[in-house]
């Protein structure tokens, strides 16, 4: 209530040319944010019964209905008008019903000990009765940092409510954590791209969708980690995406030996992150300047070959080198413990690897279906069993392994004095399984979602694994036609990824009553793993309503 206040006085002041030496970044990123959340976290802990804080404390509710009237002129917050008109009626009739109690204060606020006050308590109450709603009108600086596309939102919001997941969940609390997912996905177009060369930020109308998904599960599941954590997940996600993109279209055109070459240098990467000297920038960090470089800064791909090869490997070398340098220099992981960050090395060079493999699956999936227009076309030279591509190539090829053990490092880092994330060598060893699972169902899900795109683009499917074509005798029999053999495949993998989701939830059961009997600490991670794996399912749903994969 108070942080609101003295945020909204600041930046009227600031709207006013008054505070022309406040820095852009505090102005336009951070305060946007914070009074986007304290308005989001003020709603979504209402009770049911209209009330706020322990016991329907009437001085709580005091403080959440002043918070409301404050933020509710925020040009941002017109979107939730109705809610926060609501909230803040149903919150004074509570107060009303509750006068004999506020002169009853309880022990809320926080000295040396905790104590209450009665004046103090009857004097919010007073005020969030009397409190007019706030009628300050925002000028064009705060209009043009704070005003956001109302109709992209809420067609958004309907996207989500759509899903099985959130098909009962009020619409008010998907356009909420939209509108501060939002506020992020500005900071995520504006991020400076130091890492990879400049592209066409293709599936840039996909990029949204990561700073929605995370600010979703964390609202609508009540989990409310910290700011600083999903935002670093969110610069993990968007790089994972230009990763793949880099991998796709820069790296595919490699010639073979060139590839067995970059095998091994991102080995070397990845296992000796203190003898690498080459010159880079770590994550995109809340506290940094987002100025971002012009492009004589970034390293350009070389020009390609007929034929398509590169001209030096170095290039893409320097590339990757940025990029495994960026990932291990990051400041929280550097102060994960020696587990932790072993870990994470190890994960981030077998995902790197992963692409390779996939490449070269791709390569040879291609050459052999080149003139076949059948999409479930068997694929005739697997390296393995379907079973042990899911598990490791498949799964690896998602980045959920290494972006597991990247939360892990975040995770543990805030605990301070190095611990790992996952105390015991149960839990350990539960995590792992736990991650396992998710990376496979994540891309039975994204193999599903994009069997015609994967034909299109001769790319190998699950259901192009000789597994799937070893059907009974009486299909055979019948003389099954192109479509119901594809509508067949479709629904053999639906049942896979459904199996490692129920596999994802028994892990997960497992390990959160285990976490759940240990310290404040690892209750917190609890949270945090119970986000990670929300987030994950939700990418799921996301795939197979909307190809995004």
């Amino acid at each position: 209530m108070l942080l609101a206040a003295a945020l909204m006085r600041l930046l009227h002041l600031w709207d006013a040319g008054q505070l022309e030496a406040l820095p852009q970044q505090l102005v336009q990123d951070r305060m946007p944010v914070v009074l986007m959340q304290i308005l989001n976290r003020t709603l979504l802990t209402q009770s049911s019964q209209g009330s706020w804080g322990p016991k329907d404390s009437s001085e709580v509710t005091a403080y959440a209905v002043l918070t409301l009237t404050t933020l509710s002129s925020l040009p941002c917050a017109r979107l939730l008008k109705t809610e926060i008109d609501s909230a803040t009626k149903v919150g004074r009739q509570i107060l009303s019903q509750s006068k004999n109690n506020w002169a009853k204060p309880q022990y809320i606020w926080v000295e040396k000990v905790t104590y209450g006050s009665a004046v103090l308590s009857q004097a919010y109450c007073l005020a969030a009765m009397n409190a007019p709603t706030s009628s300050n009108l925002c000028g064009d600086r705060m209009e043009r940092i704070m005003s956001v596309p109302t109709k992209a939102l809420i067609e958004s919001a309907r996207f989500f409510s759509r899903l099985n997941r959130f098909s009962k969940e009020p619409e008010w609390k998907l356009k909420a954590s939209i509108l501060e997912g939002h506020l992020f996905f500005l900071q995520l177009q504006s991020a400076p791209l130091e890492i990879f060369p400049p592209q066409e930020r293709a599936k840039a109308e996909n990029l949204k969708y990561i700073p929605y998904a995370w600010m979703i599960i964390n609202n609508c599941e009540a989990i409310f980690l910290d700011a600083l954590l999903l935002w670093d997940m969110m610069v993990l996600s968007m790089l994972d995406c230009l990763v793949d993109e880099y991998m796709e279209s820069v790296v595919a055109l490699l010639s073979e030996d060139d590839l067995k070459s970059l095998r091994e240098i991102i080995r070397v990467l990845c296992e000796e992150p203190g003898a690498r000297k080459l010159q880079t920038r770590k994550l995109p960090h809340p506290e940094d300047d987002f100025t971002g470089l012009s492009n004589k800064d970034w390293i350009h791909p070389t020009k390609v070959h007929v034929g398509g090869q590169f001209e030096h490997l170095p290039t893409v070398k320097a590339v990757l080198a940025r990029y495994v340098k960026a990932i291990h220099d990051h400041i929280r992981v550097q102060h994960a413990s020696s587990f932790d960050q072993l870990s994470l090395h190890a994960e981030l060079r077998t995902f790197l690897l992963s692409h390779i493999v996939q490449i070269q699956d791709n390569a040879r999936f291609s050459r052999q279906q080149f003139h076949c227009a059948d999409v479930t076309t068997p694929f005739l030279t697997p390296r393995t069993s379907y079973y042990t591509w899911t598990h490791t190539t498949a799964a690896e090829h998602t980045s959920c392994h290494f972006s597991f053990a990247f939360y892990a490092c975040l995770l543990g880092s805030s605990f301070g004095e190095r611990a790992d994330c996952f105390s015991s060598v149960y839990q350990k060893y539960l995590a792992r399984d736990l991650c396992s699972h998710l990376g496979v169902m994540i891309r039975l899900y994204s193999d599903y979602a994009s069997i015609l795109r994967d034909h299109a683009n001769f790319n190998l499917n699950s259901i192009n694994f000789p597994e799937f074509h070893y059907h009974p005798r009486e299909h055979r029999a019948q003389g099954e036609n192109s479509e119901a053999k594809e509508m067949r495949l479709e629904t053999t993998l639906m049942d896979l990824a459904q199996y490692e989701r129920d596999c994802v939830s028994m892990v997960a059961e497992r390990l959160m009553k285990d976490l759940g009997t240990g310290l404040e600490r690892e209750k917190r991670t609890a949270n945090a793993v119970t986000l990670y794996v929300c987030v994950t399912e939700l990418y799921a749903d996301m795939f197979v309503a909307n190809d995004m994969s």
